[in-house]
């Protein structure tokens, strides 16, 4: 990283020495402070602007800048100690009666850090994919109840999911894909005026839509039985 941004500091410098326009101060200092920033490295390189004319052919000024800057080998030193050390925080402070050590081990803290991933994957997904907005809460009680719909209607479908690899079905692991090829499939209504007949009736299940049925143990769904009961015809 401190090579890449001395790199990019001089080939900054070499871009302000052609410069064909006034350079703004201000909006120089702030994206080369960001660069240094975002690479971990603002209290070990220091720059300071140091302002420079560059005299144009018909003999006007340019108001232009170099960028001068050093590297402070003791805060440089004091990271690089840190180079390849990997830590982890934990609150959790109970210890066992018998022997006083933590109750949470060590293996466990790692083992908790190294699979946030699935629940940072997860919200994108609540976030991203189930269509639940918008919504006005402020209620306390309601927030809750709004959070706890969200997490529910996820774990369905992380349980969908696990249910089809299980059954070794792998077209369709996205949730996606999953419910666009199940909504293929629907209830429709039949009106005959002449004969003063109106009756509900399911599209014919497709083979692949049977399958994933079974898989979830809800083929029955499909059943005749099943359709009477809601006033579908089969």
């Amino acid at each position: 990283m401190l090579e890449d941004t001395k790199k990019y500091i001089e080939a900054m410098n070499q871009k302000l020495q052609k410069t064909k326009t006034h350079v703004n101060q201000e909006v120089l200092e702030k994206k080369i402070a960001g660069k240094i920033h975002r690479r971990s490295l603002k209290n070990i390189v220091c720059f300071r602007l140091k302002k420079k004319f560059i005299k144009k052919a018909n003999g006007n000024k340019i108001t232009s800048y170099q960028i001068n800057y050093m590297i402070d080998e003791f805060e440089l030193n004091k990271k690089n100690r840190l180079d390849g050390l990997c830590v982890f925080i934990s609150n959790d402070f109970d210890k066992e009666e018998n022997n006083n050590e933590f109750q949470l081990k060590e293996k466990n803290v790692v083992e908790n850090y190294r699979s946030k991933h699935v629940i940072e994957q997860s919200f994108r997904y609540i976030k991203s994919f189930l269509k639940i907005r918008p919504f006005f809460l402020r209620k306390t009680t309601r927030i809750k109840g709004h959070i706890n719909i969200c997490i529910l209607a996820h774990f369905i479908d992380r349980y969908i999911i696990n249910k089809l690899k299980t059954a070794g079905i792998t077209d369709h692991l996205t949730f996606p894909a999953l419910y666009r090829m199940l909504s293929k499939n629907s209830i429709g209504e039949i009106s005959i005026k002449n004969l003063n007949i109106n009756k509900l009736q399911l599209g014919t299940i497709s083979d692949e839509q049977n399958k994933i049925l079974i898989a979830l143990n809800c083929h029955n769904l499909s059943s005749h039985k099943a359709l009477a009961e809601i006033g579908v015809e089969n």
